[in-house]
């Protein structure tokens, strides 16, 4: 399998359908209004919501899980109040009601979401801010391979963030797509593409995904949820 990366960030009004051998991530502003989407959301989401402290939580929450539904629902052709999920073994939702084969995984980090999907390859994705994080180099001794510690060991001070941020990313959307905790998801990669790519400055981000038994070309559309 081989990911063709259009890299362009397109913004359109209506959500395109994914076609077969596409993989779609929608990059989503969580400081927009939330506006109609709360009518999506399920009566534990919204008790969830209404029990955050603070506004900028409650209203980030609100239209993350209410885009995830909308778009989600759109693909499968129902309204997205009508989806149900259940979490697997380790944490990662899937669409339970109605039965569905889309595939799809969240991340979001501060004011930015990204969600992922696709028909039929597996997808996991991670997004994260780039900053200096204390102990990073203990971090990576505990999660990484000994030649990655290594390899940021050896790098300037100023090279070492970034560097950190593209092994995390990439460690944590290959475990979300595994289905299984990053703390306990093995170093075995086998089968699992990734890319990386920016959705915006200073912010880092890997898709990882996976198709069993055939050679193709993936090609990776970006999209801005608009709503």
């Amino acid at each position: 399998m081989t990911i063709s990366d259009t890299d362009k960030i397109m913004q359109l009004t209506t959500h395109p359908l994914l076609s077969d051998g596409e993989i779609h991530v929608w990059h989503i502003d969580l400081d927009r209004p939330a506006g109609e989407l709360s009518e999506l959301l399920s009566e534990d989401e919204t008790e969830r919501a209404n029990s955050m402290l603070r506004d900028q939580d409650k209203s980030r929450f609100i239209r993350v899980r209410g885009a995830m539904r909308s778009l989600l629902g759109e693909q499968i052709g129902v309204s997205g109040g009508e989806l149900e999920f259940e979490l697997g073994e380790h944490g990662k939702p899937f669409i339970s009601q109605p039965e569905s084969a889309l595939q799809f995984n969240l991340t979001h980090c501060d004011d930015l979401a990204l969600l992922a999907m696709s028909e039929r390859v597996t997808v996991g994705v991670d997004l994260e801010r780039i900053s200096s994080r204390p102990s990073q180099l203990k971090i990576a001794e505990r999660l990484f391979p000994q030649s990655v510690h290594d390899e940021l060991a050896n790098l300037p001070s100023s090279q070492q963030d970034t560097a950190f941020f593209h092994h995390w990313t990439e460690y944590e959307a290959c475990a979300k797509c595994q289905g299984v905790g990053i703390f306990s998801s093995g170093k075995d990669k086998s089968g699992i593409q990734t890319i990386h790519f920016s959705p915006k400055p200073e912010w880092i981000a890997c898709l990882a995904c996976k198709m069993s038994g055939q050679d193709q070309i993936i090609t990776l559309k970006h999209f801005k949820f608009m709503f």
